[in-house]
């Protein structure tokens, strides 16, 4: 007989049952305070395997330090009006989030696979979790930021999603550079 525990339901001890119960459910994260400024993220880092060290070049660090600069000049650290993985929804932490002068908020998402669709999917996910916990926010709009281009289903997919969304989606496709400058930003 195979020992299959994953199948196994765990004892809970008494004291932590009425955790569990209905209504009992506290708020575990603290409100949305939208904190302009940007986090300490590193391009690359180390990657220690059995087979040796190896260089990890950070794609989605380097897509959102060029949207950074993309924003800009509307959009800053400086002018106080961006947040670069510093405003957090319900605990989870939005890539960029940008305050417009009558203060509205944008929010990006970066997603770095290949398939635009999985990129669509997950970002969406996120971006409507930090939308419903933005409490007192006004959201202007929700941005997916992909370096994957949209085939046609993909679009079409997209725009199904966006007729059934209350808040007005965007994708904005980054275009790498060949020669490893800036790349660019296209709105689809």
């Amino acid at each position: 007989m195979v020992d299959l525990k994953r199948f196994q339901p765990y004892q809970m001890i008494p004291e932590v049952l009425p955790l569990f119960e209905e209504g009992n459910f506290a708020e575990i994260a603290a409100p949305v305070i939208f904190r302009p400024g940007k986090a300490s993220q590193t391009e690359r880092f180390k990657r220690y395997t059995s087979a040796g060290e190896k260089s990890i070049f950070r794609k989605h660090s380097s897509i959102v330090d060029q949207l950074e600069v993309f924003l800009g000049p509307a959009y800053s650290i400086l002018a106080g009006n961006m947040s670069v993985e510093m405003t957090r929804f319900h605990g989870n932490i939005a890539d960029i989030v940008t305050r417009d002068p009558k203060g509205a908020f944008a929010i990006y998402e970066v997603k770095t696979h290949i398939k635009a669709r999985k990129n669509i999917r997950e970002a969406i996910a996120q971006l409507l979790d930090y939308a419903a916990h933005g409490g007192d926010m006004v959201i202007r709009s929700l941005i997916i930021v992909s370096p994957a281009a949209l085939s046609p289903s993909d679009s079409q997919f997209l725009e199904k999603l966006k007729s059934v969304i209350e808040y007005p989606v965007s994708y904005l496709q980054y275009i790498e550079s060949a020669d490893g400058g800036n790349g660019q930003f296209i709105l689809c």
